[in-house]
């Protein structure tokens, strides 16, 4: 029996090869058994991957870049875009941020740069031109990162005391006067200036210094800050605000005393995110928000002396803390924002959200969203929805309302695809969990990070039923250690990336990804020099004159380099050690960078419509195959990888001395394979150039 088979559609990606056997449902007939570096797009075909562009970060950090450096996007409001740097612990840690429009660099002018936590694992948000960070751990307080003539960075409470109307104190929530336990009272030296505070039991612990206490009686609040530790009764203080008396202090209202609730000791938020015009922070099991308007302002209750404090309760838009009710103790291990607030716990995913207006003490709703428990990775939204990583570290999971059903649904986005996060040939060894997501804006595409530091990514889209992942392998075994995605226009995937030098040591640079190249041709009118950028770490050189050696390639000592020479591919170059390439004949500007494969492998040929039963297991032979390609310029086609044919691009027309113009057309194969159960064809690029294939159509026989 003849056969006809269509793939035109991409949009399932690449599939587990547990799933080599559901013909029954019709995603298979969209999927690939293999799609490295072929990126589904929503109009359904598969493109080849841009390379990674060089970042050059200047003179000072080049090549300084540790395993543990972080980046982070940072866009300001008048349109400029910024990579945000952490050089971690080199031998301090060091921040710079790098002006993506203009490649300027800068660092940091603040003196408060060092962080004894690793940059990789903080969670960030943006609001206005401030950023606001913090250790997914808890292990650092919230750090704010803002421009006022130089970039700086700051701890939260010198940054919030420096802010005017606003006080360090003021950064900080407080434990609820049943916290402190109903024993304890506290007296203190004096009212004014460096005083002594006295408990009247043990209480005190070292990790205490730099917390805050607030201290009332008599109608009037006081605050303190410890700065040293005596012993388990006796601690120094600073007055910050006077207190009305020297004491005592106890535990009832009007005459009580309250401990921040942030502290080294007490432990910092390990989330956040912004929502309706609040920071909300995630500590343990409880949510704190700040008050509308007022990102900087956590303090609910206010002081005593204040003329609205009899009133205070009634006010909707202060700060707050809630602690959402569940069935079993959990957790916060995520935030995030849309319509509603999104609370990830280790257990199950909470929604909350204001039932008359903004979320508040006084109007908030909690709802039990779905079960399936959170990994400490930052949420990020992928097509206006919310991205999360299941507990476990495996699965990666959507949040949607179903209205059909009245409640909230939670997809596993990956179970058809799990391998290219597993990773199976390193289950045995190490762990392999996911440790970051990172999402473009104006972008359907999210990347995966796991633990052995292997990418992947995926399509998304929900109108069209886009589910598409695809394997991202680097050139020359390179390693993705951190991600971010930042642009002004529109956003670009950066990367900390560790590659080896001629010796086998580690090196770790900061590279761009190329968008997709969909260009009519492959140069434009000079002095721009337009050229595929289908090589990872690539980068000019070349002064526009005739020259035989180019420099600047330090940044890949000893590696075979693929080089266009003013917009012709000439094959492949070893770079010197110091960084040199060295041509047979004169060019004047050459692109060079490591070459990497692209591969559509199809799924076996299922054709369960035309024969009775199933197909499976069916004898069958591709004789010949259609390729459309879209703006391309070469491939290969075949049934192994090992016995590959070249595909001819090439126009008559086309002089010999001006590079080929891309091509949209199909190509018509003669295709030479043996009888076989499950019959593939695999499209591959090897070669730096363009190539975007939208459909491949195999006709041959199928005997039962």
């Amino acid at each position: 029996m003849k056969f006809n088979s269509l793939l035109n559609n991409f949009s399932a990606g690449e599939w587990s090869p547990k799933m080599r056997s559901r013909s029954d449902v019709q995603q298979y007939f969209n999927a690939c058994e293999k799609l490295q570096n072929f990126i589904p797009q929503i109009q359904g075909g598969a493109f080849f991957r841009g390379g990674t562009e060089r970042v050059l970060i200047g003179s000072t950090y080049e090549g300084q870049l540790s395993s543990t450096s972080a980046i982070f996007p940072w866009t300001f409001s008048s349109g400029d875009a910024y990579l945000l740097v952490a050089n971690f612990g080199n031998p301090a840690t060091e921040w710079f941020v790098y002006n993506i429009g203009t490649g300027v660099v800068s660092l940091l002018a603040s003196s408060t740069t060092d962080v004894p936590v690793d940059p990789r694992n903080f969670m960030f948000t943006q609001l206005g031109d401030i950023i606001i960070m913090l250790d997914k751990e808890g292990g650092i307080e919230p750090i704010v990162m803002y421009y006022d003539g130089s970039f700086r960075m700051q701890k939260l409470n010198l940054y919030v005391d420096a802010q005017p109307g606003l006080a360090e104190y003021e950064a900080f929530p407080y434990r609820p006067i049943e916290a402190n336990g109903s024993s304890v009272n506290l007296t203190a030296s004096a009212t004014t200036g460096a005083i002594t505070l006295t408990a009247s039991a043990a209480y005190f612990e070292p990790g205490m210094v730099d917390s805050y206490f607030r201290l009332t009686s008599g109608g009037t609040t006081g605050v303190v800050r410890i700065t040293g530790y005596t012993n388990s009764t006796s601690v120094s203080a600073q007055v910050l605000v006077a207190l009305p008396s020297a004491g005592p202090y106890g535990t009832a209202a009007g005459t009580a005393w309250e401990e921040s609730a942030w502290s080294d000791y007490r432990g910092w938020p390990s989330s956040l995110t912004a929502y309706q015009g609040r920071m909300v922070y995630g500590k343990d099991s409880t949510i704190f928000g700040s008050r509308i308007g007022n990102v900087f302002d956590m303090m609910e209750v206010p002081f005593a002396q204040d003329p609205f404090f009899t009133d205070y309760p009634l006010d909707n838009s202060r700060p707050f803390t809630l602690t959402p009710s569940s069935s079993e103790a959990s957790n916060i291990k995520a935030l995030s924002s849309a319509k509603t607030l999104l609370i990830n716990t280790d257990k199950f995913e909470i929604v909350a959200y204001g039932t008359q207006g903004a979320l508040g003490p006084n109007d908030v709703s909690f709802e039990s969203s779905t079960s399936f428990g959170a990994e400490a990775v930052q949420p990020v939204r992928v097509n206006n929805y919310t991205v999360f990583v299941e507990r476990g570290g495996t699965k990666v999971r959507d949040v949607i309302f179903n209205f059909t059903e009245d409640q909230y649904k939670s997809s596993d986005l990956a179970f058809v695809s799990e391998h290219l996060i597993r990773r199976e040939e390193y289950l045995d060894i190490t762990d392999t969990r996911i440790r970051q997501l990172c999402a473009a804006r104006r972008s359907n595409v999210m990347l995966v990070l796991n633990n052995v530091y292997d990418v992947c990514g995926v399509t998304l889209d929900r109108d069209y039923q886009i589910n598409g992942w695809f394997d991202f392998q680097f050139g020359d075994n390179a390693k993705i250690r951190h991600m971010a995605a930042c642009g002004e226009n529109y956003d670009q995937f950066y990367f900390v990336v560790r590659r080896t030098d001629e010796n086998g040591n580690f090196i770790h640079f900061i590279e761009r990804l190329s968008p997709i190249y969909e260009s009519s041709e492959f140069y434009v009118v000079a002095p721009d020099l337009i050229v595929p950028t289908h090589l990872d770490a690539w980068m000019k050189s070349g002064i526009g004159v005739p020259a035989l050696t180019f420099s600047g390639f330090d940044h890949l000592p000893g590696k075979t380099v693929g080089v266009i020479a003013d917009g012709f591919y000439i094959g492949t170059k070893v770079v010197s050690n110091a960084g040199v390439i060295t041509l047979a004949s004169e060019a004047t500007t050459i692109l060079a960078g490591v070459p990497y494969e692209g591969i559509i492998k199809t799924m076996p040929i299922e054709l369960g419509a035309q024969v009775p039963g199933s197909p499976q297991g069916f004898v069958k032979r591709i004789d010949e195959v259609t390729i459309k390609f879209w703006n391309s310029f070469g491939a290969q086609y075949g049934h192994k990888e090992s016995d590959m044919l070249d595909i001819n691009f090439k126009l008559p027309s086309t002089p010999m001395n001006v590079p080929h113009p891309l091509v949209t057309d199909f190509r018509k194969l003669k295709f030479s394979s043996n009888f076989d159960v499950e019959a593939q064809v695999i499209v591959k690029q090897v070669r730096p150039w363009p190539c975007n294939v939208l459909a491949i159509i195999s006709k041959g026989m199928l005997y039962d």
